[in-house]
């Protein structure tokens, strides 16, 4: 089917109303009375034709805009549009909306389906913002101790706007664990520019919780567009035994942590005043629980120009017990297979007792193929008079530097070198001084 849209009596719109229409099409399930699904069963699993497509022909922008979700088929320079997603169990879904901005006093569209519904609207109306992908949150440290202050980072892309169909409001909302202090957490937002627009977002937390919200306040909402980079800072970690509800623990490679979740939403609100929202992927810090401290140092170089196989970067790891009570069964281990320990290890460990251990690292020809540093994670625990295990975690790193041309480089130097003892040498003989050294010798 094809539809022109037009005045009631068949005649061009003006251009003046032109310019303030749009089409919104929605790609939806119906099912009224003997009518099936717009969108046939099946069809995106067996590969059959999509049940119900839409093109816009001619008269619009060229930019066009969806909402809701976009499983979409886009073809012909993206102004084709066909379903294709269902839910579990071949049912069909609300799947998406497509809004196209007039620009001409007549426009045509084509359709393709079993049956629909249409209809012209002012732009007054019901626009929605374009859908959105859901932000990626980070954090800058996995495995934490009590005390420790972290950092979250929120990715966020928003889909480009005009006047018509801006939003009236955007936000980032994240509500942290009660484990976590945000009493001095500071905020800064940067523009896909990198470009720090933190002057535009204003933050707020809401009476009595921890839920933060970062809400854009800035003259011109239009400008938030493309990825956009979220950055809460300060955050201090609490016992969790102590603070968090919603706690839980896990055991990795024999060590006990408490784990604390976090995830954040951004909240959209169009301009006809409904709310799409998106949830990011949730990201967790392990806390574990020490009165044991551990550095980890290299002692030998921290930069190796042109390594071979073989070279041995050595270690310090300085364990110290910090608690009231003495620590047993106390063993240190390198999450680097190859790291020796050489001297120094003592299985038990008085209060305030503090011991240095030696350990080394041979390169592989791995690590050098590579180009780039080795670094590792070294972990020792400890049991205290409760039975409790204690942990502490150090890395440490040593970057390994390829030059190719070193070797050419000092060749060249040395043939250089000969090259001016030898014009020395013809230099003296040709003026004699070899003989009068000779004379000088005998007399």
């Amino acid at each position: 089917l094809t539809f022109t849209l037009l005045n009631e009596d068949n005649t061009p719109i003006s251009s003046e109303l032109a310019d303030k229409l749009f089409l919104k099409w929605e790609f939806k399930d119906l099912d009224i009375g003997d009518r099936t699904n717009d969108f046939y069963p099946g069809s995106y699993a067996t590969g059959k034709t999509y049940r119900e497509s839409i093109k816009f022909v001619n008269g619009f922008y060229d930019t066009f805009y969806s909402q809701i979700n976009t499983y979409l088929a886009t073809s012909e320079n993206n102004t084709k549009f066909s379903s294709t997603q269902v839910t579990t169990g071949d049912v069909a879904m609300r799947r998406s909306t497509v809004v196209g901005f007039q620009t001409a006093t007549s426009a045509t569209i084509e359709w393709w389906g079993s049956h629909c519904g249409t209809g012209v609207a002012s732009v007054a109306s019901d626009i929605p913002y374009p859908f959105f992908s859901p932000p990626v949150k980070s954090v800058n440290k996995e495995y934490v101790k009590v005390g420790d202050n972290i950092t979250y980072t929120i990715k966020q892309k928003f889909p480009e706007v005009v006047d018509m169909n801006k939003p009236s409001g955007i936000s980032i909302i994240d509500t942290f664990d009660d484990a976590l202090d945000i009493t001095n957490m500071t905020y800064k937002v940067y523009d896909s520019d990198n470009n720090d627009v933190t002057s535009n977002w204003k933050k707020s937390v809401a009476s009595n919780t921890q839920e933060v919200t970062i809400a854009f306040n800035g003259s011109d909402i239009t400008t938030v567009v493309e990825e956009y980079t979220f950055v809460f800072s300060n955050i201090v970690v609490l016992n969790p035994s102590v603070y968090s509800k919603t706690v839980t623990n896990i055991t990795e490679d024999g060590i006990n942590y408490k784990v604390i979740p976090n995830m954040a939403v951004t909240s959209v609100i169009s301009s006809d005043g409904t709310i799409d929202e998106q949830e990011s992927n949730e990201v967790v810090v392990k806390v574990y629980y020490s009165d044991l401290a551990l550095v980890k140092e290299v002692i030998s170089s921290k930069e190796l120009m042109n390594p071979q196989e073989g070279d041995i970067i050595k270690y310090t790891f300085v364990i110290t017990n910090k608690g009231p009570s003495k620590l047993t069964s106390v063993v240190l281990t390198d999450k680097l297979d190859g790291v020796i320990i050489d001297e120094g290890m003592k299985d038990t460990l008085e209060s305030g007792e503090s011991i240095t251990v030696y350990g080394h690292y041979a390169l592989t020809a791995a690590d050098i193929k590579n180009n780039e540093s080795v670094k590792n994670t070294a972990v020792v625990t400890g049991v205290d008079p409760s039975g409790n295990m204690l942990t502490a975690i150090s890395d440490a790193k040593v970057d390994i530097i390829i030059n190719p041309n070193t070797g050419v480089r000092s060749y060249g130097i040395l043939v250089l070198e000969l090259l001016i003892i030898a014009f020395v040498l013809f230099m003296m003989n040709r003026h004699g001084l070899f003989n009068n050294f000779k004379d000088q010798q005998k007399k």
